[in-house]
């Protein structure tokens, strides 16, 4: 784990929600047709709210088939719009079939170029950043979406509970100090 730490929120593709700055850094690798990713979307949000000093690394990793791969291009694609987070969620809970129709509804909803989502779904960047991402879970041995990976010390994999995140928040927080 600590080999690839400089690929955790270091890159230029990762998206950083929370404290930019924080002292607690939780990296998790998720996939949008996940159902146990679609689970904790809550509980991480709720968890960035509750939590001021997080610094929390979004790596989505299409390992599902031929739909992750498109919803999480899309995804990226939407990130070069500035609408990475509320795409994301629109996606996420949008239990409609997996369609190009699909997406491009959500990225008109959101008030995104649709067109422009489409074709830079599949640009270089977005190929890129979903290769980097998909090699670095392959090599750290990710087992499964959604993982958390805390700080340095500590890996959750699985649908982790809001307090299951919260308690590695605090032995990360008394690590560090």
């Amino acid at each position: 784990m600590r080999r690839n730490r400089a690929q955790y929120g270091q890159s230029t593709t990762d998206v950083v929600l929370g404290n930019k700055s924080g002292k607690l850094e939780v990296v998790e690798f998720y996939d949008p047709r996940c159902q146990y990713c679609r689970k904790v979307l809550g509980d991480v949000d709720h968890l960035l709210g509750s939590e001021p000093d997080l610094r929390l690394v979004l790596k989505v990793i299409p390992v599902l088939g031929p739909n992750s791969v498109m919803d999480a291009q899309a995804i990226m694609a939407a990130g070069l719009q500035g609408k990475y987070v509320p795409f994301q969620k629109a996606l996420m809970t949008d239990s409609s079939a997996p369609s190009a129709e699909r997406i491009h509804r959500i990225a008109e909803n959101l008030g995104l170029d649709a067109d422009r989502l489409q074709k830079d779904m599949k640009s270089p960047a977005v190929t890129a950043a979903l290769s980097k991402n998909v090699e670095l879970a392959k090599a750290i041995d990710l087992e499964g979406t959604p993982t958390f990976i805390i700080g340095d010390r500590e890996i959750i994999p699985g649908a982790a509970s809001e307090s299951d995140l919260k308690a590695a928040l605090d032995r990360l927080r008394k690590a560090t100090h």
